[in-house]
């Protein structure tokens, strides 16, 4: 029985080793493969987001805007929450509606196309209510999507 008793330990000790996980260096080798992948998956984005500014051929307006996000619902928009302005049906994820103010010092029409870096490319196909008098932009998601409010710097991409 004496020798069986330090054959267990050793296995015992072997097997908890192994649950404890990987080695610190390990950690760090799988930390930086996460954020490799990160950034080559930013990179594809941003190489994305050029071909298709380049497709377009179109002038680039930038502004700085507040961003929030409304959904396709009748308390957010109108009685009829499925049709934007523009008389297009409404798609979250897609659609963006623009202030009144933005709207005409840009020249702003339906359908020009806005890149909201980190969000991707939306299309004007919506217009805020008359109160809202500053530069501002709302992101049409779907129902349930968190709501968000921040500041950011836009291109807005008009046919020519």
């Amino acid at each position: 029985m004496k020798r069986l008793i330090p054959a267990l330990t050793f296995a015992t000790v072997a097997l908890a080793a192994s649950w404890v996980g990987p080695w610190p260096e390990d950690e760090l080798r799988l930390a930086q493969a996460r954020q490799a992948r990160q950034v080559a998956g930013l990179l594809a984005e941003l190489r994305q987001i050029e071909d298709q500014v380049g497709q377009i051929g179109a002038v680039q307006v930038t502004a700085t805007v507040t961003l929030a996000v409304y959904h396709p619902v009748p308390a957010q928009t109108s009685p009829t929450p499925w049709v934007t302005a523009s008389g297009r049906p409404s798609r979250p994820g897609v659609t963006c509606a623009v202030s009144r103010p933005l709207r005409e010092r840009l020249g702003l029409r339906w359908g020009d196309q806005v890149v909201i870096p980190g969000r991707g490319v939306r299309v004007v196909e919506d217009l805020m209510a008359a109160r809202i008098q500053h530069d501002a932009l709302d992101l049409m998601e779907p129902v349930g999507t968190p709501a968000y409010l921040e500041e950011a710097r836009v291109v807005f991409l008009r046919g020519e």
